[in-house]
């Protein structure tokens, strides 16, 4: 969970028990108004909830579902997501 930590400067201790719970995360792209998701550091966080069994809903209007399974790939993912996209 360094990768959270890194990305938004929350306290790891406080959000590394998220085994079964559902998380939004609301902005997937790296700025607003962009779907450009290079480099984003919403990769690493929603991999490293995923990584401890969270079920995330990922919502961007600006960005594909089809991007988000890319950015997101895992081999051994444990946790699940739902993508919420306008198109």
């Amino acid at each position: 969970m360094s990768a959270l930590y890194e990305a938004t400067g929350a306290d790891v201790a406080q959000v590394s028990h998220a085994i079964g719970k559902k998380i939004a995360i609301l902005g997937f792209a790296f700025k607003k108004d962009t779907g450009d998701t290079r480099e984003t550091p919403a990769i690493d966080v929603c991999k490293g909830l995923l990584g401890d069994k969270a079920r995330l809903s990922i919502y961007d209007p600006q960005v594909t579902e089809d991007q988000m399974h890319k950015d997101l790939s895992m081999n051994n993912s444990i946790g699940t997501i739902q993508f919420i996209c306008n198109q």
